[in-house]
């Protein structure tokens, strides 16, 4: 079985509220230049069922803000930015790494945190990992690099491991919401701790990224429709927002539960719970860049044409790349190349956010 994750590190939690209002029509942001190697890989669109009829759910009228899982719940809810443990220090010189453990919903999320070196204020970005069976899991090292990369270009990289995942506590995570409530609890967090004494002390709590892979696409998706502090957001080969379709995909690389239930839920549950139906409500400041192999066996890459097809419908700040000849992981001749434009993108839209 294929591995699909990442690392992992985080933070910790106390009650804040966040808004629940629709933002207002998406704005027209700058498009940063990127020069690729190669040419982008373009989907025959008669592979793809492309979603336009997806509207924005009227939740007044469906009566999902009580239902449990559902994103007008979350968006009503309040999250945690209680004073995290810090477990260990290491200073590596150019990098300084720490390890700690963050209260969510009741539960000790386990994470790792790089932090450059100088004074800061340095922009915040969260690391979301992918699937891999919780009984074969160990902390995946494919994208040390790759963060530690980030962290010489000026930002402090978290990587919670979501609940489930060793050695963070086991809770309930129908639909990846428990994951996405962990997220959105470090968000308070970075917050909430940014600037004060501590392990947080060079960070800018008004310059917050997301970095997700996979599985973890779906989780920063619904993130995004959720929280209005998320100023830039990389997709790597991600779920998509059909809460749905990422449950069968799932089920495909290893029929168990809770996956089994997910697949079997009503459509009118659902329409609460995907965030797909959401995606009007992700502010039109959040910038959005989304990378996928041709070659994913894993997730298809139409997959993200869908994403792009809603996003970039609804007016949202999102650019796309899909890369010919890779797979679920970027190892070939593209990496640099990939690494050179997510550089780029957090520059403009993280570093030099206003």
């Amino acid at each position: 079985m294929k591995k699909l994750f990442l690392i992992l590190l985080v933070l910790n939690v106390a009650a804040c509220s966040l808004p629940a209002g629709t933002p207002t029509p998406a704005m027209s942001l700058p498009t940063p230049t990127f020069v690729p190697s190669m040419t982008p890989f373009a989907p025959p669109q008669g592979e793809v069922t492309l979603a336009p009829s997806i509207t924005p759910v009227a939740t007044e009228e469906l009566g999902v803000w009580d239902m449990p899982y559902s994103i007008p719940s979350l968006r009503r809810r309040t999250y945690d930015s209680r004073t995290w443990e810090i477990n260990s220090v290491q200073d590596g010189g150019e990098i300084t790494y720490a390890s700690f453990t963050y209260p969510s919903d009741g539960l000790n999320i386990y994470g790792r945190m790089s932090i450059p070196a100088g004074e800061g204020p340095f922009p915040v970005i969260i690391a979301i990992h992918g699937y891999n069976p919780i009984e074969s899991y160990s902390t995946p090292d494919y994208a040390i690099d790759e963060f530690d990369g980030l962290v010489r270009e000026g930002y402090i990289v978290i990587h919670p491991n979501l609940r489930n995942y060793p050695p963070s506590d086991e809770g309930d995570n129908l639909y990846r919401v428990g994951m996405s409530i962990d997220v959105l609890n470090l968000l308070e967090v970075v917050k909430a701790q940014a600037g004060q004494e501590g392990a947080l002390a060079k960070a800018d709590s008004t310059r917050l990224g997301l970095w997700a892979h996979s599985m973890g696409g779906e989780i920063a998706l619904r993130a995004l429709t959720i929280s209005p502090d998320v100023d830039a957001a990389l997709l790597y080969a991600p779920l998509g927002g059909d809460t749905l379709q990422n449950s069968r995909l799932l089920y495909q690389l290893t029929p168990i539960s809770p996956f089994d239930e997910e697949i079997n839920t009503p459509q009118a549950q659902l329409t609460g719970i995907a965030p797909m139906y959401y995606f009007v409500n992700i502010p039109p400041t959040t910038a959005i860049r989304l990378f996928h192999g041709s070659d994913d066996g894993i997730v298809p890459v139409t997959v993200s044409v869908t994403t792009c097809d809603l996003l970039k419908g609804l007016g949202k700040n999102i650019e796309c790349t899909f890369v010919p000849d890779q797979g679920h992981t970027f190892r070939s001749s593209y990496s640099p190349t990939y690494r050179a434009e997510m550089y780029a993108f957090y520059e403009t839209y993280l570093k030099n956010a206003q």
